[in-house]
């Protein structure tokens, strides 16, 4: 890396006002964002995130599966690119850094580059994954691009097939442009994400940035409890939980998660258990 490129900044008022200006596609009152996959904050979103990389001088594009890119030719003639980026798809009611900050961490990397006329070994391009967060299909975007999503898992999405079709076809997407959008491994040099710590290790460390090393993986289990209603206000806490009752079901799957969490902390410290949802009658 020579001189020149090793002057390079950010332009930190820049990204902040494009940072705060995002944050307010969706944003709810807590200070977070709501912008679920498809749905109309996202697609406002992403718009907006084409807008800017075009009032910066950089190439656009919207793939198969819907991910959209910024580009920016600064290496050799046929280089691959280095991919750079996230998803600004949120979780119900997410926070406002999850993916935003990778997205547009990118798109300020292209424009510094492209301003200070740089030539690299690669070529650069900013990309926002389509349903990252699974609202519909969790990595969508990202398993299309590297060709491992089937027909199959497209016809059973995560939310309900109706409104997963309506929402692509709204979007201008088809089972085939998805399953089309794959690029082949000699088109890519890498690819690199900066992600907000969504845990406590880095922020208890006297680092300020660290490079992930292990990603969480996601197992889901579905749990039935048979047992007649009962009216839980008005009956003791040991007798709702008392061995071999089957009286009640809505009280005794509850007092089951509780024990596995203290599970958890006992054999698994470093697991995370989310909270389930537990369907029940209202005097169960």
């Amino acid at each position: 890396m020579n001189d020149r490129q090793n002057a390079l900044r950010i332009n930190a008022d820049r990204f902040r006002k494009r940072f705060d200006a995002l944050a307010d596609i969706g944003a709810t009152a807590d200070g977070g964002v709501h912008r679920p996959a498809l749905g109309a904050e996202h697609l406002r979103a992403r718009e907006w995130f084409l807008k800017e990389a075009t009032a910066a001088g950089l190439t656009t594009h919207v793939d198969g599966a819907g991910n959209h890119s910024a580009a920016l030719s600064c290496g050799p003639a046929g280089a691959p690119v280095l991919l750079l980026g996230s998803h600004l798809d949120s979780v119900r009611y997410g926070g406002r850094f999850d993916g935003a900050l990778g997205v547009l961490a990118a798109l300020e990397i292209l424009q510094v580059v492209k301003e200070a006329g740089v030539a690299l070994e690669t070529n650069l391009e900013a990309i926002d994954f389509t349903d990252e967060e699974g609202t519909h299909l969790g990595f969508l975007g990202s398993l299309a691009l590297v060709g491992a999503i089937t027909p199959q898992e497209l016809r059973h999405p995560g939310s309900d097939l109706g409104i997963f079709q309506k929402a692509l076809a709204k979007a201008g997407l088809t089972e085939n442009s998805i399953l089309d959008a794959r690029r082949s491994p000699s088109t890519i040099a890498g690819y690199l994400e900066l992600h907000i710590e969504q845990g406590n290790r880095l922020n208890t460390s006297a680092d300020d940035i660290a490079v992930v090393t292990s990603i969480v993986g996601l197992r889901r289990q579905k749990v039935t409890y048979i047992g007649r209603s009962w009216t839980g206000r008005r009956s003791p806490h040991a007798f709702l939980t008392s061995p071999g009752d089957e009286r009640v079901s809505g009280e005794r799957s509850k007092h089951w998660y509780y024990r596995i969490l203290a599970r958890r902390n006992e054999h698994r410290p470093s697991a995370c258990a989310a909270d389930p949802r537990i369907p029940c009658p209202e005097t169960a």
